[in-house]
């Protein structure tokens, strides 16, 4: 096996800056030597795989996020960023705790509608505001989030926040990406309109049947590797499957070979930052 300052062969320096530079977006975004390291774990005979499982690694970056937030805000009917001019009263939620996704992606939400004076700090509260506002048909609600994998997780929800939310606002969950399978869960919800900036096809599951991109042997060798790095969810949660890279964290819908920490194996996009002399937060899953 390669050293860890050796190309594995087959492998180009070539690529290897390529997939640098696309990845800078990452939190915690892998070094050369990280990539040939991670490269370097699947062995000669499947390190073309590797290759092209990196290939093949879909990207979300910060301003993709908040370019779909922005656009997403802007086209719903009565908002305008001026107070005199919107129609009725908005709030705008974080879904989840203080240690899940919800409240980070809220901020970036501020962020990328500017909002983020002291003004406008009425426009955001958290779910257990919404029984005091007492909202009526005129007014607007938007849930905020960053991705959705199987959609189950909010469709459990969806029962206690909608009876949260006291009268007939217009409601709206903004997602940066989700997968086909969970905007079939979430789209018939009742009285919720459900939009994400991405939405990833069935074949976007590497181990999919619709997936082509990766014969049978492929998905086959691709699995064992994965096996290694989680084999409690070696597809990733439930089973989805996916190539997917979100700027603050990948989804652990993703394959476990591209996340997942073990004594196995060492991830090129770990969901933990590690950081010398402080303990890495627990993570929170997504679904």
């Amino acid at each position: 096996m390669p050293t860890a300052d050796e190309l594995p062969d087959g492998i180009t320096g070539e690529q290897v800056a390529e997939w640098y530079d696309r990845f800078r977006f990452y939190r915690h975004p892998p070094s050369r030597a990280d990539l040939i390291a991670w490269l370097n774990q699947f062995g000669t005979e499947d390190v073309s795989i590797a290759a092209k499982l990196l290939d093949q690694v879909v990207i979300i970056s910060d301003r993709d996020i908040q370019q779909g937030y922005h656009d997403a805000l802007g086209a719903l009917p009565g908002w305008h960023v001026d107070e005199a001019r919107r129609k009725g009263r908005w709030a705008f939620v974080g879904l989840g705790g203080q240690a899940e996704s919800g409240p980070a992606m809220l901020h970036m939400f501020r962020e990328a509608n500017n909002l983020t004076s002291d003004r406008n700090q009425g426009l955001f509260v958290t779910p257990a505001d919404l029984p005091e506002m007492k909202l009526t048909a005129h007014d607007t609600v938007v849930f905020v989030d960053d991705f959705a994998g199987t959609g189950e997780q909010f469709s459990k929800r969806w029962a206690l926040y909608k009876e949260l939310i006291v009268g007939e606002a217009n409601i709206y969950l903004f997602l940066a990406a989700a997968t086909s399978q969970a905007m079939e869960l979430l789209q018939p919800l009742d009285d919720i309109t459900v939009q994400a900036q991405l939405v990833l096809p069935a074949s976007a599951g590497i181990f999919n049947d619709a997936n082509e991109m990766f014969t049978d042997d492929e998905k086959d060798r691709v699995l064992r590797h994965c096996k290694k790095a989680d084999g409690r969810n070696p597809k990733g949660w439930g089973a989805c499957g996916l190539l997917l890279v979100i700027s603050r964290k990948t989804p652990n819908n993703s394959i476990p070979v591209l996340h997942a920490q073990s004594r196995k194996w060492t991830p090129v996009f770990p969901r933990k930052m590690k950081l010398v002399g402080i303990p890495a937060p627990k993570a929170a899953t997504c679904q």
